[in-house]
């Protein structure tokens, strides 16, 4: 089911109606079964295996609560990774293993079932992964009441494709007393109103720009190469985090606080910076629950070069299971460990302007998504090749009309930013305005959204 569809209006509508007609732990039971219901669109086999997943990590984290066990936890991590391992990696392993063996002239090993991909795997597995291991660690309180613990993995704000929440961010305010104010009505309905904008009005029609570009890889030159990395580098942000404020939005209206995932990553001056800012709940999983465990920075210089690029090509594959996603993670660790040598070294000495580090910092972001949209490696290094080959300057002439829209795409951001840094302000004065005109400016919007409405395309990261 998809934010921007008239089911879910309909769920939205009735949840929000018994919530408010009912009182404490009622509430909870609301939440419970209207995220059953919105996941329950995904299929039956689906929403099995998720309740078995939830189940069985509740029943073994409550005797990893008691014991402290790491053998326990070790099984249960395992049996967490299993399951998204068998769903979403099973098949690109069995055709790499063919691969080999058949070079070798061995026999072939038997095509297993296809299998799909369960709607929000990933994420609920990272979600599951990092409770199982802070209460192990005693670090979060372990969850004795199963509808608290299920509508924490899967309130429908966050479930399908984050933010990752934690257990000590959440389940505090599962636990409190659960009620909401206008003021919580007023921020929610703006996160889901600039959610419905950025999805349909931005990242369905970059979509139609974007798709033929990277389906005809091959016939791109120079410029075209890089405007449609930079056209697929805005759909993917304005498709995510349109994702992310609908959901905050939704959060919001039953008095709930959903994490942050972006911060205008286009803004950033350096790989270390854009991560900061980009997909926050993954990368602060990743360097919590992975990077720190291997060693992070507290070893030898090499060793911790090593430890951040296993993370990232770990983070890269869990985009998909794909070589793209992998060599994009490795160029991603790349860029991290690069950008770490230079602060440690060029960098005590010599610094770049902070507004063209933003300017390259944004092409090297440019050049990683080429290897993630790409359709195969194959087509990733012939983008490349028309990027990097600067001899084809003279193609930008005919390129005007796009470069123009990516300028626009780029002043849109800045306009976040602003917005985002001075939000208590903007919403003071534009509480002053006359009502009438507010009113207009809402229909207005609103009038945009349904006519820039197309049947609902998926969101991009629905897919991961």
């Amino acid at each position: 089911m998809l934010f921007q569809t008239p089911e879910f209006a309909i769920l939205l509508a009735v949840t929000l109606l018994l919530f408010n007609l009912t009182k404490n732990k009622a509430r909870l039971r609301v939440l419970l079964v209207g995220s059953l219901v919105f996941y329950g669109f995904s299929g039956p086999i689906d929403t099995l295996i998720f309740l078995a997943v939830i189940l069985t990590t509740f029943i073994l984290t409550k005797e990893l609560h008691k014991t402290g066990s790491k053998p326990l936890l070790v099984g249960l991590l395992v049996l967490l990774f299993s399951n998204l391992g068998i769903f979403k990696y099973g098949g690109f392993l069995y055709d790499n293993v063919n691969l080999v063996i058949g070079s070798l002239g061995l026999p072939l090993l038997t095509r297993p079932p296809e299998l799909w991909l369960p709607l929000g795997i990933s994420f609920y597995t990272f979600q599951l992964v990092a409770y199982s291991v802070d209460v192990q660690k005693g670090s979060i309180e372990c969850s004795q009441d199963l509808t608290e613990f299920m509508v924490y993995i899967m309130f429908f704000g966050q479930l399908v494709a984050g933010p990752i929440m934690r257990g000590r961010d959440f389940l505090p305010q599962l636990r409190s007393t659960l009620h909401t104010n206008w003021d919580d009505v007023r921020e929610g309905a703006f996160y889901i109103i600039r959610g419905l904008v950025k999805k349909i009005i931005l990242a369905d029609a970059l979509s139609s720009l974007v798709a033929p570009m990277f389906e005809n890889s091959g016939t791109l030159d120079h410029a075209s190469a890089w405007l449609a990395a930079y056209l697929f580098a805005f759909q993917i942000y304005l498709d995510f985090s349109a994702y992310t404020d609908m959901g905050i939005g939704l959060g919001r209206l039953f008095g709930l606080r959903l994490s942050a995932n972006f911060i205008t990553p286009y803004l950033t001056s350096n790989p270390s910076e854009f991560w900061k800012h980009w997909h926050v709940t993954l990368s602060t999983w990743l360097r919590d629950y992975l990077y720190i465990p291997l060693g992070g920075n507290r070893c030898s210089p090499s060793r911790s070069n090593l430890n951040l690029l296993l993370t990232m090509l770990l983070g890269g594959l869990w985009h998909g299971a794909s070589w793209t996603f992998l060599l994009w993670g490795a160029y991603q660790g790349f860029l991290l460990i690069a950008h770490k040598e230079w602060t440690r070294t060029v960098g005590r000495s010599y610094s770049i302007p902070r507004g063209w580090s933003v300017f390259l910092n944004f092409q090297a972001m440019a050049l990683g998504w080429m290897i993630f949209r790409a359709g195969s490696l194959r087509d990733a290094l012939r983008l490349w090749a028309q990027a990097l080959d600067f001899s084809q300057l003279s193609t930008w002439g005919s390129q005007l009309p796009l470069l123009i829209a990516v300028v626009g795409l780029y002043t849109l951001h800045l306009a976040e930013r602003h917005i985002d840094d001075n939000r208590l302000a903007i919403g003071d004065r534009w509480r002053r305005v006359p009502a009438p005109v507010r009113g207009l400016v809402y229909a207005i919007v609103i009038f945009v959204v349904i006519l820039s409405f197309r049947p609902a395309q998926p969101f991009i990261y629905f897919r991961f």
